[in-house]
């Protein structure tokens, strides 16, 4: 989602966008980083038009051995999600998932993807200034959160 570009803006409404609940202060971390400024003064409408959060149906393919979703013109805290990609190692059978960016956002802390459809998330720690993921870690498997050839809905946010 994207937040209005004019009129009336709540708290309550930029909360939502990166996924905390009220009460909040303005002045919050993931709210500051979301308009790309480092503290006080802060005014509402610093947020018009800004994204923290993507929700959306999307296609999981095979491309090249990996399993893939594809992002499509999908700010995200001043960058721009491209894509989510799980592969697996033939020789360990472990899996990598990875997040990778467009451009760089604003946001560098850990971010959360969950498969709207069958329940299952993940968190994905920051891997470098355009990717997060997890690289051959046992728990990390696409079963569930990406499933070959079916349309899920996904929502991606800021996470702890």
């Amino acid at each position: 989602m994207t937040l209005p570009v004019s009129g009336p803006i709540s708290l309550s409404q930029i909360a939502n966008e990166v996924g905390l609940s009220l009460p909040v202060s303005i002045n919050h971390p993931w709210l500051l980083k979301l308009i790309n400024k480092p503290g006080l003064p802060v005014s509402f409408s610093d947020f018009y038009g800004k994204a923290g959060r993507y929700d959306g149906s999307l296609l999981c393919q095979s491309e090249g051995g990996s399993q893939v979703i594809q992002f499509s013109s999908s700010p995200w805290f001043g960058g721009q999600l491209s894509n989510l990609v799980a592969v697996q190692n033939i020789f360990t059978g472990q899996y990598s998932l990875i997040l990778g960016c467009a451009s760089a956002p604003n946001w560098g802390g850990n971010l959360s993807v969950r498969n709207n459809t069958t329940g299952v998330s993940i968190v994905l720690p920051k891997m470098d200034s355009v990717d997060w993921g997890l690289q051959g870690s046992s728990p990390v498997t696409p079963t569930n959160l990406l499933r070959l050839g079916n349309t899920d809905s996904f929502t991606v946010l800021p996470s702890n």
